[in-house]
């Protein structure tokens, strides 16, 4: 599995790399992506749009885990309904791994840092998670771990340079 994931994630590095310099529109190329991660076990699906300015990617590897990146990316349907979804946050990047139960988010928010840390202090606490640990850089970042059960989410919330606040949001077994 880990040779199958480091796969996945050089080709949506790559993906991105590509998006950013317009050279990835083409089907025949979206098809060869495939065709070598498939010698691997990975099940892909890549979307690269005819003009260059997006590119989506997801891929499943043969013990199940997933991950998916750019704009077509979604929760998974089993995402765990005590863990908060922060509205209007841009999902990046989310895989998953049946395995350890672990999903990883990257996304990113208009709101601020202090907002975005807040939201999710909050709403976890309500929804009985017990903050463990966590560290604040004011106006540049905070990481924040809970607990609950056997679970632990660990976020880690920065400012960024555009204005946007970034959230790495990791949840699994402990």
């Amino acid at each position: 599995m880990r040779y199958s994931l480091f796969t996945v994630f050089t080709l949506a590095s790559v993906l991105l790399v590509l998006q950013g310099c317009g050279k990835a529109s083409d089907v025949a190329q979206e098809k060869a992506i495939e065709a070598a991660l498939s010698q691997d076990g990975v099940k892909a699906d890549v979307d690269i749009d005819s003009d260059g300015n997006a590119v989506n990617y997801s891929a499943t590897t043969a013990d199940g885990a997933t991950i998916s990146v750019g704009e077509k990316t979604a929760l998974p349907k089993d995402f765990p309904s005590d863990i908060p979804v922060l509205d209007g946050w841009k999902l990046q990047m989310v895989s998953g791994d049946p395995a350890s139960h672990m999903t990883t988010v990257l996304a990113s928010s208009d709101k601020t840092l202090d907002d975005v840390a807040g939201f999710f202090k909050k709403e976890l606490v309500a929804k009985g998670w017990k903050e463990v640990t966590g560290t604040n850089v004011p106006g540049m970042m905070r990481t924040m771990e809970f607990g609950k059960d056997k679970r632990m989410v660990t976020l880690m919330v920065s400012a960024s340079e555009d204005k946007t606040t970034s959230v790495n949001l990791v949840t699994g077994d402990k």
